[in-house]
């Protein structure tokens, strides 16, 4: 039996024919950009499924790269120190007895007696309140019945209360006749001792006497009797 010697099946008619296209049939080769479009819709395809499993577990697509960067990158967010924030201090102005003294004027100095310009009213306790003071040393001062009232320096941030004490208290005033009998419902008038008047005044009683709370310092009195 013969055999026959192989040859190159290209160059044959039959593989000829079977390379030749056949009708109804094309052949269209693949390219490079063909497999990134089909690469590309699988990692979507991925991504749609992960993004809707985690809608499902109600976590945030912002959540998980937020803790992947935290993972990556450490902790790096910055910690935030706020700035010391001055104090407020309290200032109360008192009689003699340590009750407030409501409505008196008080200002803020420095302990150098330098005014801060800043001032108010002392409320119903006798009390007022200065916000926003920064560490240092200062004063304060009432001007109550024409006369000033200094509190002791105080020093912040160690110390946030200051107290005035005017020394008021109940004055006696009797308005008598010749024989030294008091007059009744006469009008009378406090001044200091340089005749400023202090805005206070009353009526005597059946007695001719009437009361004055009156804090330290010298004064004169006048009756508008007649």
């Amino acid at each position: 039996m013969n055999k026959l010697p192989l040859r190159n099946n290209r160059s044959s008619p039959i593989a000829q024919r079977l390379n030749e296209k056949q009708p109804g049939r094309s052949t269209v080769p693949a390219t490079a950009g063909q497999g990134v479009v089909e690469y590309m819709l699988v990692i979507g395809l991925m991504v749609g499924i992960v993004v809707a499993s985690l809608a499902l577990t109600g976590v945030s697509i912002g959540d998980v790269f937020s803790q992947m960067s935290a993972q990556l990158q450490g902790d790096v967010t910055p910690v935030y120190t706020p700035p010391p924030t001055p104090e407020a201090i309290t200032v109360s102005v008192v009689n003699a007895q340590g009750t407030g003294i409501p409505n008196v004027m008080v200002y803020a100095f420095t302990a150098r007696g330098r005014y801060l310009g800043r001032g108010g009213r002392t409320d119903e306790a006798g009390i007022i309140h200065f916000a926003d003071f920064d560490a240092g040393d200062y004063l304060f001062r009432a001007d109550f019945q024409r006369k000033h009232f200094w509190s002791d320096q105080i020093t912040r941030p160690t110390q946030a209360y200051a107290r005035i004490q005017t020394g008021q208290r109940p004055f006696s005033v009797k308005v008598v006749d010749a024989a030294g009998g008091g007059i009744p419902n006469v009008r009378v008038y406090a001044f200091t001792g340089r005749g400023r008047y202090i805005g206070v005044g009353g009526r005597t009683g059946a007695d001719g006497i009437v009361v004055f709370d009156l804090a330290d310092g010298d004064y004169k009195f006048r009756a508008d009797y007649q």
